[in-house]
Parts: structure tokens; C-alpha cells; sequence
């Protein structure tokens, strides 16, 4: 019971989650179908971003996720304060698409200068879009996990058409969350 009554008290976490990458790579759809589990639906747009928001629960803590989604011209128009403001980035490509693969150390890049973030200690992942369409692959696996294993990121493949990994990207990224929001003497304490 003891457990529980500290644990309660970092019960609610709301981070900000930021999906970026060049357009047309399959944001959108990977939004849509982890929170409706479809690949259309409805969002809030916000001055070049969109705004989506789901509920799940990892270690006892309910979170409160805000999901954003931000293109060129998201990048561009976030005030620096949004910035900071985010808990969490995934950098998004189209493995049929090389340019897409190609631009993300420009959306790396931009995102760690303006968020004014350590990029060796920010939660970070990299999700290749699309592998459903495998014949038209452009971007290899080993491409992909070569560019992460120089940042020490993690590297999900999805498809939002056929809903493969898509709960795995975003449950992971929240429990690397989880173990932010409870305090470490709490963590110990909990795992005696």
C-alpha cells in the first residue's frame, strides 16, 4: 500500500511528444492509427502543427499524452518556448522515399537547436514509414539502424496501412518517459 500512496503522487504525466519529418512520410497516418487505430480521423491545427492527445497507463503512471505533429512549416512557426516544452522527438521518414531518409539530420538538427535540449540525453527514436510497400523500398533496414546507432536511438519500422509496430514506437517512447517522471529514491524504493 506504501507503494502505491508515493507512487500516486506522480500519477498524471502529460508530456509533449513531437513527430517530425518531411511531408507526405506517413505522421498523419501513424497518429491516426495508434490513437483510433485507423489511418484517417480528425486533429486540431495549430499554426503549422497538429494536436492530438491519448490516455494509457506504463508503471502505475497514467499519461497524458499530447502528440504533435509538425511539418516545415511547424518547424518554422513553433515559438523556441514550444519547443522546450516537448518531452520527447520522433523523427519520422518514408523508407520508399531516400530524400525523406536524407533530410533527417536537417529536422535533427533544427529541432536540437531550437529546443536548446542535450541531444545525448533527450528521448529520441527514428520510425521508418511504409514498410508495407516493401517492393519500393528505397531505404534499407541497415541504413536506417546505421544512422541511429550514431546518435544511440532506437529505430522502429511501421506500417500505419496495416498497423504493424505502431503501438510498439509509441509505448516505448512513453515508458523511456515513465522512468523520468518517478523519482529515482521512488524507483529504488519500488523495486526492493
Amino acid at each position: 500500500m506504501d507503494q502505491l500512496m508515493d507512487i500516486s503522487l506522480y500519477i498524471k504525466s502529460r508530456p509533449n511528444i513531437v513527430l517530425l519529418g518531411d511531408d507526405f512520410v506517413g505522421k498523419t497516418s501513424l497518429i491516426y492509427r495508434y490513437i483510433n487505430e485507423e489511418t484517417s480521423g480528425k486533429c486540431e491545427t495549430l499554426r503549422g502543427a497538429d494536436l492530438f492527445t491519448k490516455e494509457l497507463t506504463i508503471n502505475d503512471i497514467l499519461f497524458s499524452l499530447k502528440i504533435w505533429e509538425w511539418g516545415h512549416e511547424g518547424l518554422f512557426d513553433t515559438s523556441t518556448s514550444s519547443y522546450r516544452k516537448i518531452n520527447c522527438c520522433i523523427f519520422v521518414f518514408d523508407v520508399t522515399y531516400r530524400k525523406s531518409f536524407e533530410s533527417l539530420n536537417f529536422w535533427r538538427d533544427k529541432f536540437f537547436l531550437r529546443a536548446e535540449k542535450n541531444p545525448n540525453e533527450f528521448p529520441v527514436a527514428l520510425v521508418g514509414t511504409k514498410i508495407d510497400l516493401e517492393n519500393e523500398r528505397e531505404v534499407s533496414k541497415q541504413e536506417a539502424e546505421d544512422w541511429c546507432k550514431s546518435f544511440s536511438i532506437p529505430y522502429f519500422e511501421c506500417s500505419a496501412k496495416d498497423d504493424i509496430n505502431v503501438q510498439d514506437v509509441f509505448e516505448a517512447m512513453t515508458a523511456k518517459l515513465a522512468m523520468k517522471c518517478i523519482p529515482k529514491e521512488i524507483r529504488i524504493r519500488n523495486n526492493k
